[in-house]
């Protein structure tokens, strides 16, 4: 399947690894600080992520039933 041609242009999944990295940053600094707002802070950002990745999910999905001959392995 990673021979097909994209779906849609990668937008959001590039900007979730970028929060998720900016995240294992905090809590990894947040846990050898003892920094409890930190910590919240990533937390706060997970559900963000969580977001997007729905986001992401829907969009997919409804490329994918909309043009189903560019994505037969899925249907079989």
């Amino acid at each position: 399947m990673n021979q097909e041609p994209q779906i849609k242009p990668y937008i959001d999944i590039p900007r979730m690894a970028e929060i998720v990295q900016s995240m294992v940053k905090d809590v990894l600094d947040a846990f050898v600080n003892r920094d409890s707002t930190l910590a919240r802070s990533v937390c706060a950002r997970d559900d963000i992520v969580d977001g997007l990745n729905d986001q992401v999910h829907r969009e997919l999905l409804t490329y994918m039933i909309a043009d189903r001959e560019r994505s037969p392995a899925l249907f079989t």
